[in-house]
């Protein structure tokens, strides 16, 4: 269904036993969703591709996707059943592709690292896990290395070097490449806000800040404080192409 366009778009998925429907979303932020990797119910934020090629309608109108399934199909709603529903409505064809593009690498700072060892109790596997008691003796549910918003940051607990890495190549839009040779859990508080990290929707992640701009993102300051930093260099990214897309006619 249309959504029109606008910036009124709501992102907000239902669910139900037997169907499925996501918030209003671009073409283009349905592509992500579907294509996004994901920890249980969370999604990595690292694995969110950039789009190419894709016409400015499938990056501005927004569309609602409802789809009715039998129960034992639920669990392949966001994945190849959504692929199959955006191919038969916008006719989409695509594929993945790795080209060469700018990227950070992710070194210690001169002083060395400030990483916390890992102090909280977490548990592994995706969220709906059983809760665990903190050391005030209430009961809250924290999963190992899955990020959520924590005294006007992200933290992160019980993760590792990777989920960092996957949470700031979300922000930055470039890829990152880990060259701290850090090992272990650590409780780590990021100082950037959810609005720094914008999701799904965009026809490619920003090309992020050029040599010399790293001072106007959050991320390099927060890695900073961490004992991290950020250094210009180029890498390899995959890459989503839109091969073919049709703007389905408004019934």
């Amino acid at each position: 269904k249309s959504c029109g366009s606008g910036n009124g778009s709501g992102q907000r998925e239902e669910w139900s036993s037997r169907r499925l429907k996501t918030g209003c979303m671009t073409v283009t932020g349905l592509i992500q969703r579907t294509n996004v990797g994901w920890r249980g119910e969370n999604f990595i934020p690292g694995s969110i591709l950039p789009i190419e090629d894709a016409p400015p309608w499938a990056q501005s109108e927004r569309f609602r996707v409802e789809a009715a399934a039998k129960p034992e199909m639920m669990e392949t709603m966001s994945g190849s059943m959504m692929q199959g529903l955006l191919e038969d409505y916008f006719k989409l064809k695509m594929h993945r592709e790795a080209r060469e593009a700018r990227a950070y690498a992710l070194a210690v700072a001169e002083a060395g690292p400030r990483l916390p060892r890992a102090v909280e109790t977490c548990v592994s596997g995706p969220l709906g896990s059983p809760g665990v008691r903190n050391g005030t003796g209430q009961m809250r549910l924290v999963t190992c290395g899955r990020w959520h918003s924590l005294n006007g940051g992200m933290h992160i607990a019980g993760g590792t070097v990777a989920d960092l890495v996957q949470l700031c190549t979300a922000g930055l839009g470039r890829p990152i490449i880990d060259e701290t040779r850090i090992v272990g859990r650590f409780d780590i508080q990021l100082e950037v806000t959810p609005a720094d990290l914008g999701f799904y929707g965009r026809r490619s992640l920003p090309a992020g800040p050029g040599e010399g701009d790293l001072d106007k993102s959050p991320f390099p300051r927060a890695l900073q404080k961490l004992g991290l930093r950020l250094i210009n260099t180029t890498g390899t990214r995959e890459y989503l192409v839109v091969d073919h897309v049709e703007k389905p006619s408004v019934k």
